[in-house]
């Protein structure tokens, strides 16, 4: 036999056995789950509690991390002092948790659906601009947000999306580096889309 060094092979990477989203919001609990079945993403749960702010998304989000567990945390800006929103994602970083935020609200992802605006835009102005679009009542409940749901998850529509927030996404980190609690009109769910992508394709 020849003198082959066992210790140079590189072992095989193991692959992660669940990929878990904890979020707060109702919206982005109908919202994941309609793109997991729309688009066949396989293996993906989704954690809610709608009582949950920032700080007790990432406890849940730390307390379900294994070693063979992907998770996530996703949650809002909203009315979170600066100071606890900046110290939750330090935090969820130290934690090596994997987190997508929107500033202000989940309601701007879905803003970045049809329009790439960057701006101090209010909740309330958000929601309008959804209704508007979409032509449904945006009353945050189960129906309506299924309804908003079924129609702006799409492959094209999705894409638009991503491609809306990651230049926000760029320009914010531009112009504030450390401090995302000013990122206002900004969101990194993209990153958490294209990770259910490629978690759901290593399946195949």
């Amino acid at each position: 036999m020849g003198n082959r060094k066992y210790s140079d092979r590189k072992p095989k990477k193991e692959q992660k056995s669940k990929f878990i989203i904890v979020c707060c919001g109702l919206t982005e609990k109908i919202y994941f789950e309609q793109l997991k079945r729309k688009f066949g993403f396989k293996g993906i749960e989704v954690v809610y509690d709608s009582k949950s702010q920032t700080k007790k998304v990432i406890n849940e989000a730390i307390k379900r991390r294994t070693e063979n567990t992907v998770v996530w945390a996703v949650f809002d800006k909203d009315n979170e002092e600066a100071n606890e929103f900046n110290k939750q994602i330090d935090r969820a970083k130290k934690s090596k948790i994997n987190y997508a935020f929107s500033n202000l609200s989940f309601e701007y992802w879905i803003y970045l659906h049809f329009s790439n605006e960057i701006g101090a835009l209010t909740k309330s102005s958000l929601e309008s601009a959804i209704e508007a679009q979409y032509a449904v009542n945006y009353d945050k409940k189960e129906k309506s947000t299924t309804d908003l749901c079924n129609k702006i998850i799409s492959r094209a529509i999705i894409e638009k999306a991503i491609n809306n927030a990651k230049l926000g996404h760029q320009t914010h980190s531009k112009n504030y580096t450390d401090d995302p609690s000013k990122w206002w009109s900004c969101s990194t769910v993209y990153l958490l889309i294209e990770k259910m992508r490629e978690w759901s394709d290593s399946l195949k």
